[in-house]
């Protein structure tokens, strides 16, 4: 892959400027971080948003899938990538994909992985990260899938389709997209939730740490996790139901 030039990131830059300090989602973001890494240039499209990323979280990141997705699209040629079975990223993994993307399975994100689409993701099964240590899923078109369970932050650049649920745990998580459309969203007690629209037919914005015990069998209920009477009890069904 030839290398890319600091004309190549500034034009793309010049030209997603305004679109972004007007997007709703990059609310609270900081342009300037992202700008600031136009002085260190990384030899490939791919490498450049990584590095831009390297410490930057929610709005922040938003702004560089944007910027990523500018260059995939001006620079870069598209590739679409297929994957029959499930797709697994084992911890500190970094895939980046200037395309669409089809799992026909499971999508696995281990702990810290990090998965960059530039275009289109369309996963059959659920989408399953790991607990604790929080993973990236960045999208830079729309995503179809029918669960994202787990810890780690959601950006989509587009509409979200959730068959089932999507549940994010622990302080670190949270989602960025245009529209969320879901059977069930499930906001923890500690995170930052979801930022965007949202249509769906259970939304569960209260602080699952502080509900009533009685409130946590009702959730759990309707979740299909029988006899739920902790916070823990509803994560780990949630995690079963997103393999089965």
């Amino acid at each position: 892959m030839p290398t890319i030039s600091h004309d190549d990131v500034r034009g793309a830059f010049s030209r997603i400027e305004t679109k972004v300090a007007a997007d709703p989602l990059y609310a609270g973001g900081d342009l300037e971080a992202v700008r600031s890494t136009l002085t260190s240039l990384p030899a490939t499209v791919e490498e450049f948003f990584l590095e831009t990323l390297a410490e930057a979280t929610g709005a922040t990141r938003y702004a560089a899938l944007l910027l990523y997705v500018e260059l995939v699209n001006h620079w870069s040629a598209r590739r679409n990538s297929q994957h029959s079975g499930d797709l697994q990223l084992e911890a500190g993994t970094v895939r980046c994909f200037p395309g669409d993307l089809h799992v026909g399975g499971q999508l696995h994100l281990g702990a810290g992985a990090q998965l960059v689409v530039a275009g289109e993701a369309f996963v059959e099964g659920g989408v399953l990260a790991a607990p604790r240590a929080p993973s990236l899923l960045a999208i830079g078109g729309s995503l179809r899938a029918r669960n994202i369970i787990g810890a780690g932050e959601v950006l989509v650049a587009r509409s979200a389709i959730i068959g089932d649920v999507i549940y994010l745990e622990g302080p670190h998580s949270g989602a960025r997209v245009d529209e969320l459309r879901a059977r069930t969203v499930v906001e923890n007690s500690d995170n930052r939730g979801v930022f965007g629209r949202i249509r769906a037919q259970q939304h569960f914005a209260e602080r699952l740490g502080e509900v009533r015990r009685d409130r946590l069998r009702a959730i759990g209920r309707i979740l299909g996790v029988v006899g739920a009477s902790s916070v823990e009890m509803i994560e780990t069904s949630l995690r079963r139901a997103a393999l089965g």
